[in-house]
């Protein structure tokens, strides 16, 4: 029997203009290693709690000890998602709150694609870590667009000299996401 290939839309919500990724990846993926496909995908460094969210239940590591949760190490992506046009999301630091919609797009019954996962197309670079929610996403772009703001130089050398919203990498992604740990170390 054949795995099938889940082709997924996620867009981070509440931002425009859009950052978004359309992926491909086995319908078997185990919800953490999902969780570290995305990571790779929208640049971040798991570096904060995640969960996941169908409409009925929520998911994420029982270590995570987030209340009413069911146990995301012990369920694939097929065990939450099933119809093309479902969607879930995924909700990463629950501070800064990066809520992302996923739908799935395609169900794709045969292997086409050499690289599974693989991020096929996108937009923009992912916020930096912590750097306020939306809001303080909004203002970091503000102040590092004006070279006379009094911040600028402290903004900069915080988000890195060369942080380009508009940047998206898809040869850097696919590369990471052929490791072993798809570009997104867990340490257990």
């Amino acid at each position: 029997m054949t795995l099938k290939t889940f082709q997924l839309h996620i867009v981070l919500q509440g931002i425009e203009p859009k950052i978004w990724r359309r992926i491909l990846v086995r319908e078997n993926t185990p919800l953490v290693n999902f969780h570290r496909i995305i990571q790779t995908c929208f640049g971040w460094t798991n570096s904060h709690l995640h969960l996941f969210k169908d409409g009925m239940y929520e998911y994420s590591p029982a270590e995570f000890e987030v209340e009413n949760t069911h146990d995301s190490r012990t369920l694939g992506l097929n065990d939450i998602l099933h119809l093309e046009g479902q969607i879930i999301y995924y909700l990463y630091d629950f501070g800064d709150y990066w809520e992302h919609k996923i739908t799935l797009e395609k169900i794709i019954k045969e292997i086409v694609y050499d690289q599974v996962p693989q991020c096929m197309e996108g937009a923009r670079r992912g916020p930096p870590e912590d750097c306020g929610s939306i809001g303080g996403y909004y203002e970091n772009l503000k102040i590092i667009a004006d070279k006379k703001h009094e911040e600028y130089k402290s903004t900069k050398m915080w988000l890195g000299q060369r942080y380009d919203p508009e940047e998206f990498k898809i040869d850097k992604i696919n590369k990471l996401l052929k490791r072993r740990d798809f570009g997104c170390q867990w340490f257990e």
